[in-house]
């Protein structure tokens, strides 16, 4: 009887984490969607809900750091539709360690540099961390693909 007990409740187990991985995941495409729109127009106030408060670290292109502050400052004023007038996101992948989530995508964009048109594509990953059932990026690394 235990056994038939135990073989009924580990699938019911089963489901539930299932559902909270599928809740996690819908979750962390909408804060994804949402970064990429505050990234397009320049949105401190609804960035500054995603970025983690205190534990927050920002790796470019070049390696360089940059903690909260700084990296909210630059963000103020990073997009210019004038000289990128063109940014697509693609291949959006999220992966989910328990409090702990990775996405990993890549964006396309188009520059104007000395009035010619030049290409690039760049692959990031964002760190997250849930907290009081809130997800928060703890980390971003830019990486620019060569072309």
């Amino acid at each position: 009887m235990k056994q038939l007990l135990l073989l009924i409740l580990l699938p019911g187990a089963g489901l539930s984490t299932f559902a909270q991985a599928s809740k996690d995941e819908t979750a962390l495409l909408s804060i994804n969607r949402q970064f990429i729109r505050n990234f397009l127009n320049n949105d401190t106030v609804e960035h500054n809900k995603i970025i983690h408060p205190s534990n927050f670290l920002f790796i470019g292109t070049s390696g360089k750091l940059l903690d909260r502050n700084e990296y909210m400052q630059a963000w103020a004023h990073g997009y210019d539709k004038t000289i990128m007038p063109e940014f697509d996101l693609e291949n959006v992948q999220i992966r989910i360690f328990d409090n702990m989530a990775l996405i990993v995508a890549k964006t396309k964009d188009k520059k104007i540099k000395d009035g010619t048109y030049i290409t690039g594509e760049t692959r990031y990953t964002d760190t997250y961390i849930k907290e009081k059932g809130e997800w928060k990026c703890v980390q971003v690394q830019l990486t620019r693909i060569a072309n």
